[in-house]
This record gives structure tokens, C-alpha cells and sequence, in this order.
């Protein structure tokens, strides 16, 4: 009985133009407004925890005397080339953060 029977497509489905989901250039974003909120919590929180004294204002506001001398940091040249290969390799590290980061938005943009 069935081999009579015979279904014709009306109307073919068409393919959707772009996915629906995950919307990825939302999901980048959110990625990036909770990764700068979580690195300014942990800055205010080392920021808070850090009981060092930077300037002259606030020794004379923990101290009642007067202040009769400060004494100077003294930097030899090792501790400057120390300074500055540690600034750069901060501003390396940054900088091979944000590539990496463009380079995985752009490849999943282009394969998505």
C-alpha cells in the first residue's frame, strides 16, 4: 500500500544566514566588562591591603611629632636595570595578552 504513496516538498526549508547562538560578539564583550571588573577589584583590594607609606602627607598624619629628616632612596644601577627589565617585561606580557586576545576573536569571528 505504501509504495503508491508519493510526498512532494512544497516549500524546501531554507538555512538560517547566521547563527542564532552563541552570539559571539556578545559573549566577547561580556568576557571583556568581567575581566576589567574583576582586575579593578583586585587592584582596590591590593590597593587597601598595602600599609606602606608614600608620601610625607600621610607619615605626619600617623605621627603626632614633627619630622626632622627623611632619608632618600638610594638606587644603584642594578636595582634601575632591575626597574626597567621588569617594566618591560610587564608591557610584553600585556602586550602578548591583548594579541592573543585578537587573534582568538578574529579566528573564531572568521570560522563562525
Amino acid at each position: 500500500m505504501q509504495q503508491g504513496e508519493r510526498f512532494t516538498m512544497l516549500d524546501p526549508p531554507s538555512l538560517p544566514t547566521r547563527p542564532t547562538s552563541p552570539d559571539r560578539l556578545k559573549l566577547c564583550g561580556i568576557g571583556l566588562g568581567v575581566g576589567l571588573a574583576l582586575g579593578l577589584i583586585v587592584v582596590i583590594g591590593f590597593e587597601f591591603m598595602d600599609d606602606r607609606m608614600h608620601s610625607e602627607k600621610e607619615i605626619k598624619a600617623l605621627l603626632p611629632v614633627a619630622i626632622i629628616s627623611e632619608i632618600p632612596e638610594i638606587a644603584t644601577p642594578s636595582d634601575e636595570r632591575t626597574r626597567k627589565r621588569r617594566m618591560a617585561f610587564g608591557w610584553a606580557m600585556a602586550a602578548l595578552v591583548f594579541v592573543t586576545i585578537l587573534a582568538g576573536s578574529a579566528f573564531t569571528y572568521l570560522l563562525g
